[in-house]
């Protein structure tokens, strides 16, 4: 049975969530949290099975931040929800902590109940991924997928240029799909001419192995691998979602970063994309429509369940001054913004010219933004090393 963890002394609340019905085993911890360290709290408060603890709401926000923060370092897999009145001045600080949700001290009854349900059903997410990826012999590399609601934000701008800043700090390690199968842009931003594309390698999924799977790949100049769509929108209707993840899976085993561009919205393949990935790049630009609609987006994938993927959110444009501040946008969201990509005309030039501005000019101030997102997906000593490239060829 799932195990909850209520901490603080309030026995109202304890009350409550009692009375809500949560399908789960409930304890309580009456530990004071403000007089320990945060990480002994962390593994004094939620000891080995446990799925989800509550913080409050009695414990000072202070305190919750930092065992939160602890928590989550600690025990990825538990889900923490803050009983706390929401606030926009709070969301924002609770959401780099790593809580889950935040949940009024008088919420009603159903409400508490499907929160503690969506914290369990979270949990038990993160627990069996964070098992897949501790298998013995498991191989499997990082899939990051770039995702949008809408066209026209950049996503093609942010997979091209994380795979070739990724490549640029490990060399042969990153193989680039593109799975917008009617109007891709792969091959024409980093201007390939491939023998073959997505549509030729899921024919072939069934039988494929490593030296089969490297025929159906474009390689750039950089060191980049690609595997391009189709060349026509008619050849994209061709391409089975079932057989394009089992593409995506077989490149997962042989590279260690697999980077997915996808087309607006959540198709069927984007879909089957997220399911496999570890990683979601989500973009927004700084108009109304396009924030509403990257919330909705995440929404749809909550209730989906495909919440096990690391989310990572990147505003294109940052800069523009259009009466939307990046605050608004974190607001809306209930979501940190974790890179901020500023305007630049070198981009729309290395688009046109084909060649990523983390190729061409990698010691702009928009290149120097773009190496952040990339720095989140590089291990530390990658990092350390790749720093000096940078330098030098920026």
């Amino acid at each position: 049975m799932s195990r909850i963890v209520m901490t603080g002394a309030s026995v109202a609340f304890e009350q409550k969530l009692r009375v809500a019905g949560v399908n789960g085993e409930l304890g309580r911890s009456t530990d004071d949290l403000a007089s320990m360290d945060p990480e002994r709290a962390a593994q004094v408060v939620a000891p080995n099975g446990t799925d989800v603890v509550s913080i409050g709401p009695d414990v000072p926000i202070a305190v919750s931040l930092g065992f939160a923060a602890a928590l989550d370092k600690a025990r990825p897999e538990i889900s923490v929800i803050l009983i706390a009145k929401a606030s926009p001045e709070l969301w924002e600080p609770a959401l780099r902590a790593g809580v889950r949700d935040l949940l009024r001290p008088d919420a009603d009854d159903e409400t508490i109940r499907l929160a503690f349900e969506r914290a369990l059903e979270t949990s038990d997410k993160r627990r069996r991924n964070l098992a897949a990826t501790q298998e013995p012999g498991g191989k499997n590399g990082r899939i990051v997928t770039i995702i949008s609601p809408k066209g026209g934000v950049g996503k093609t701008v942010m997979a091209t240029n994380l795979a070739v800043g990724l490549v640029k700090l490990e060399p042969e390690s990153v193989v680039l799909v593109d799975l917008d199968l009617q109007f891709g842009d792969v091959r024409s931003a980093l201007v390939l001419t491939p023998d073959h594309s997505i549509l030729d390698a899921t024919k072939q999924v069934h039988g494929i192995d490593t030296t089969t799977l490297k025929v159906f790949l474009a390689r750039h100049p950089s060191g980049l691998y690609a595997l391009c769509g189709p060349t026509t929108p008619a050849q994209g209707e061709e391409v089975d979602a079932a057989a394009a993840a089992r593409v995506v899976e077989a490149l997962a085993g042989e590279f260690p970063y697999t980077i997915i561009d996808t087309s607006a919205g959540l198709s069927e393949h984007t879909l089957a994309a997220i399911e496999l990935s570890t990683d979601l790049v989500i973009v927004a630009d700084m108009d109304v429509p396009s924030v509403k609609a990257v919330r909705a987006e995440l929404d749809a994938l909550d209730e989906l369940g495909m919440t096990t993927a690391t989310r990572h959110l990147v505003v294109n444009r940052a800069d523009s001054r259009v009466g939307l501040a990046v605050r608004d946008i974190v607001n809306t969201v209930g979501m940190n913004v974790d890179v901020k990509i500023p305007s630049s005309r070198l981009v729309p030039l290395s688009v046109n010219q084909g060649s990523p501005v983390l190729e061409a000019n990698p010691g702009t101030p928009v290149g120097k933004h773009l190496r952040e997102l990339v720095a989140r997906f590089a291990d530390s000593r990658v990092r350390q090393n790749g720093s000096r490239r940078w330098r030098r060829r920026g």
